[in-house]
């Protein structure tokens, strides 16, 4: 997700990629154990956020016994699945929501670049959606309700809810004249997590 975005003194960003984030079976912060959601969150906030992709850890790094038996978890199932879905978009033309934003409300708060906490303690939303409007990926990371700028949706445009869990199980996303839209409860895993999927 590159995107030719100048900053106030001229300058074009460097891609961006995450790495060394929380790994699976391994936290960095000190906190509770990194989960599959932990995952997704980080995952797709860095892909509706910027980044050019995602690197994938785990605690067998050391190759700890047994690692053999762990390259295929539900957490390696479920980011495979999730960058299978993402390569079928048009993903180098998404560009992040944060100038002309289409999600208004409902945002929560986003966590400045110092603060240090897990994972699980933030849930803000991420958007990216290409300059034509014809596609967008909102990533809510918790149950809720999101207000859209319903002058940057064409009333033809499909919205769908995807699971991140399952990106194969999807929902209909109703969105009242408001713009407002919410989650449709629980993810096939039992989190609260979804994406909203706008194409034309």
């Amino acid at each position: 997700m590159l995107y030719a975005y100048r900053d106030q003194g001229g300058r074009l960003p460097m891609p961006s990629m995450l790495g060394e984030a929380n790994y699976e079976r391994e936290n960095n912060t000190g906190g509770p154990p990194t989960t599959d959601e932990t995952l997704r969150r980080q995952m797709l906030w860095s892909l509706t956020s910027g980044a050019a992709g995602y690197f994938y850890g785990s605690s067998d790094w050391q190759f700890h016994q047994g690692w053999e038996d762990r390259l295929d978890t539900a957490a390696v199932s479920q980011l495979d699945a999730l960058h299978d879905w993402f390569v079928r978009l048009e993903w180098w033309s998404l560009v992040p929501d944060d100038m002309d934003p289409l999600v208004i409300d409902g945002r929560g708060q986003r966590v400045g670049i110092d603060d240090r906490s897990d994972v699980l303690d933030n849930d803000y939303v991420t958007a990216a959606r290409t300059a034509n409007g014809s596609l967008a990926v909102i990533y809510v990371p918790s149950e809720r309700t999101i207000s859209l700028d319903m002058s940057k949706i064409d009333s033809t445009q499909s919205t769908v809810w995807v699971d991140p869990a399952d990106p194969s199980r999807t929902a209909a996303a109703k969105i009242d004249s408001q713009g407002r839209t919410t989650t449709p409860g629980k993810n096939v895993e039992g989190d609260g997590d979804w994406l909203l999927l706008i194409t034309a």
